[in-house]
């Protein structure tokens, strides 16, 4: 396969993605009230009202844009009035000042946040134009999947067959058509391996260096995750003697890392006594569903394997709004929710495939392989587990069994899907790419004909809702 075809497939694929994430921006509502059917009022037993049923956490996300454009950078009251609204005031800035610009130059429509806003509110139209931002970086995330894989591993085909996963996975179009910090976060992550594994193979420059302070940095100062790369940065370092930077690029990589984030982790020291604002946050996460009751009332098996596993492999591929529409296919009439019944077929044959690439990448780590590919291959393996572990952690103290929290390590994924692809089509990538595409593509077909009733059931039923 010759450089300019591979160029042609990667501007389809990422075209493709554009396309996606595009329609699932258009036909979400946009800081919409309605109804949530997978959560019931106690008081009533019927579906609970809330103020938002498009994207998760977006109007939080939107609030903070809101926030930053009208007052500065938002001081998080944990304990305050308006703490629901203002949840992602925590948050690091990066993702917000960078929407805040961009709304600037699009012309959006940005009042003061509730409760000050007066009446004032964003349209459908101003929310799908804000969502464009996170379109567009999740275009550069398929981009950097491919070079990854390329650069770190050597494998042209399999990048492709990587960037098609990326670009088809239904949730990861859904998180790109939002607006949220988690697309940012994603497309740093990934460009920071990909550097990294460029490095590592080809050795490390001054620019280099720079680059992969440079990005290490803005994926922290997006959200706290970001810090998961450290570890990973400082075992590419140190992996092989002959390949490992000086300590002038060593020092080139750290000042501008450092640059970035210690003024935001002072500040917070300062507002929160803690650099990362986590107690603040906990604070705030008091009234969610805790992991320990949880475990009382269900038993650790009911919860980690029938609750988070089961929640988590189907919101991996797919589940949209407030973890309320489901890719779950229905006999009956009415409106489809995580409590009801259903075929979950979609999912079913989604896993299938990832469970036959995983196998493949397995079998293919048995071949010979260069020492530089068997580093690239620990070093994505290492970020994916502790992505993996923060996310367990994460769960044992509250339910958040929701499959976008592993996104960050979506190369990692990535890369095993499309090596392990290709392995089991026997190394026929034009098959593999195929299979991906098609399999993936059943369910974002079903996704864009199932959504738009649902918003509209849960909006009329939130309007009729005392």
């Amino acid at each position: 396969m010759g450089s300019k075809q591979a160029l042609a497939i990667l501007f389809g694929l990422i075209a493709l993605h554009i396309a996606l994430a595009a329609n699932l921006a258009s036909i979400t509502p946009f800081r919409t009230p309605g109804a949530l059917f997978g959560q019931r009022d106690p008081a009533t037993g019927n579906p609970r009202k809330a103020a938002d049923i498009g994207a998760p956490d977006e109007r939080e996300h939107v609030n903070y844009v809101l926030r930053l454009m009208h007052g500065g950078f938002p001081v998080f009251k944990p304990l305050g009035p308006n703490a629901g609204e203002e949840i992602e005031y925590h948050q690091p800035p990066a993702f917000y000042m960078l929407a805040g610009a961009w709304s600037t130059v699009t012309g959006v429509f940005l009042p003061p946040p509730p409760p000050t806003n007066e009446g004032k509110e964003m349209t459908q139209g101003d929310g799908v134009k804000l969502r464009w931002l996170n379109i567009l970086i999740g275009a550069s995330t398929i981009a950097g999947i491919f070079y990854a894989v390329s650069w770190g591993l050597q494998r042209p085909e399999a990048a492709l067959v990587a960037a098609a996963f990326a670009a088809v996975l239904p949730m990861n179009a859904a998180l790109d058509g939002a607006v949220s910090n988690d697309p940012l976060l994603i497309c740093l992550c990934t460009w920071t391996l990909a550097l990294t594994l460029r490095s590592m193979r080809n050795g490390w420059t001054n620019g280099s260096a720079v680059g992969v302070g440079v990005l290490a940095g803005l994926a922290i100062l997006t959200k706290t995750t970001g810090a998961v790369l450290l570890p990973v940065i400082l075992l590419a370092i140190l992996w092989k003697p002959a390949q490992r930077p000086n300590v002038r690029q060593i020092a080139m990589a750290i000042v501008p890392l450092l640059v970035l984030v210690l003024p935001w982790w002072a500040r917070n020291q300062q507002l929160y006594g803690d650099p990362l604002a986590l107690k603040a946050f906990n604070q705030a996460f008091v009234n969610t569903a805790q992991a320990s009751d949880m475990i009382k009332g269900l038993g650790p098996r009911g919860y980690w394997v029938d609750m988070v596993a089961s929640w988590t492999a189907r919101s991996f591929i797919g589940v949209f709004g407030y973890m309320d529409i489901w890719l779950t296919i229905y006999k009956g009439q009415g409106v489809d929710h995580a409590m009801g019944g259903g075929v979950n077929t979609i999912y079913q044959v989604a896993w299938l495939a990832l469970i036959v690439a995983f196998g493949g990448w397995v079998w293919s780590l048995r071949g010979e392989e260069d020492s530089i590919t068997k580093a690239a291959n620990v070093v994505n393996g290492i970020f994916f587990v502790l992505i993996f572990a923060s996310f367990l952690r994460f769960n044992a103290q509250y339910f958040q069994a929701q499959g976008r929290y592993l996104l960050p390590a979506l190369l990692p994924i990535a890369a095993g899907v499309g090596i392990g692809m290709i392995k089991v089509c026997r190394d026929r990538w034009k098959l593999a790419l195929a299979t991906v595409i098609f399999i993936f593509g059943i369910a974002d077909t079903f996704t864009l004909l199932k959504l738009p009733a649902q918003f509209d059931q849960r909006i009329e039923l939130g309007r009729q809702l005392p």
